[in-house]
């Protein structure tokens, strides 16, 4: 038997023991729940990448219209209990609550709105947690039968679980990256990981208790040169607390070069400084050594592992070694299908780049308005901005 067979059936063999490992775990009736609702949405995914194409080549070159979005990042808040290094709202101060709003029936009228074109909604911030009306939001999207997700640091889950428990997310990613020490430490806050253990554990009570498939569980950890030589026991960590997915996201950066060459070229339409959205770069890590890193951690783990983006060898050395070079180029998925929402109002499909407001317009307008269609068109017509080349969104084609 050739290696690449042996290797194919090493996969094989390793995805049906993770899937019953899954299985084991949740029981059947809550895999097959999570399998009800995740398949349409991933072959809904596929049709529209099909189309991606031509809505970019023909649409996006000629006045930059674009089909319904594919998700809307709504972000209730800014504000946030921790101080984690990397993240450009404690470099630029938003996560004391400088441009909150809270808006409380203008996200409510916001899903009212689009809930005819089904897109699905990502909750993020900031700590999500932190807005007083989350409970109300939740249950507004779920009357509409949309599928949403929320990404949170967890310490607050154990006050809030009850009320996330009402109209749950499909899934609730939690960031965790590394054991007790190694989290709390990246995190600039002491106590976090036991919050965020506490959390889980109140969670998955009452989601035993109800007997619901909902949310799916991922731990999101990110890789840094701080903490990628523990990821072997990180997977144990994720085990341990009850997650059915692990992903380790490869760190997002922006280096001081990748805003010069940005306001060089748009400048004039679309500014960036480095107070405002922060810069970081990532040092520290071993190429060579993360990669035989992962390989063992996908080989080992005894949940599903996904790292984000997925990379190969020769791609990985790029990302880490060359910031401000593209991995992949290739015009921007991310203004076809998505944009964000911040506290105030303010639509904003790439960093601080605002195209309205949802309290002077409808959603819609705005997203068929001239400073969208500006966006869209820039991109069809130029490519990637270089802020783009370590940009989460970019590589987002889901």
């Amino acid at each position: 038997m050739g290696q690449s067979t042996i290797h194919w059936v090493d996969e094989v063999g390793r995805g049906v023991g993770k899937v019953g490992h899954f299985l084991q775990r949740e029981g059947l009736e809550s895999a097959g729940g999570h399998l009800a609702s995740f398949l349409p949405w991933y072959l809904k995914n596929r049709v529209r990448n099909v189309a991606l194409p031509f809505e970019q080549n023909v649409w996006g070159r000629a006045d930059g219209r674009a089909q319904m979005p594919r998700f809307i990042t709504i972000k209730p808040t800014f504000r946030c209990n921790l101080r984690c290094g990397f993240c450009r709202y404690v470099v630029n101060g938003q996560v004391f609550g400088k441009s909150d709003y809270f808006l409380d029936n203008e996200w409510l009228d916001l899903i009212d709105e689009v809930a005819p074109h089904k897109p699905y909604i990502s909750i993020t911030g900031g700590e999500p947690l932190l807005y007083p009306k989350i409970g109300e939001l939740l249950e507004r999207i779920a009357s509409h039968g949309l599928y949403a997700t929320m990404v949170t640091n967890a310490t607050l889950l154990e006050r809030k679980a009850e009320v996330l428990m009402e109209a749950p997310p499909k899934i609730i990613q939690i960031s965790i990256d590394g054991p007790k020490d190694t989290h709390d430490e990246m995190r600039a806050v002491d106590g976090t990981f036991e919050k965020a253990e506490a959390g889980l554990a109140k969670l998955m009570e009452i989601k035993k208790r109800k007997r619901s498939s909902s949310p799916l569980v991922v731990i999101n950890s990110v890789i840094s040169g701080r903490n990628y030589r523990g990821m072997p026991e990180m997977a144990k960590v994720a085990e341990k607390l009850g997650a059915n997915v692990l992903n380790f996201q490869h760190f997002w950066f922006m280096t001081p070069s990748m805003l010069d060459a940005h306001n060089n070229q748009w400048g004039e339409c679309f500014p960036v400084t480095e107070e405002e959205i922060g810069t970081t770069q990532t040092e520290g890590v071993n190429v060579d050594e993360l990669w035989e890193i992962m390989k063992h951690v996908e080989k080992t783990a005894k949940i599903p592992v996904t790292f984000y983006p997925g990379l190969s060898k020769e791609e990985l050395e790029i990302y880490y070694n060359q910031p401000e070079k593209m991995v992949r180029n290739r015009t921007p998925g991310c203004a076809w299908l998505q944009t964000a929402i911040f506290p105030n109002g303010d639509v904003s499909p790439c960093f601080d780049h605002v195209v309205g407001n949802i309290r002077d317009s409808s959603f819609m307008d705005i997203w068929q308005g001239e400073k969208f269609r500006a966006h869209r068109m820039r991109l069809a017509q130029h490519g990637a901005y270089s802020l783009c080349s370590r940009c989460c969104v970019y590589y987002r084609y889901d």
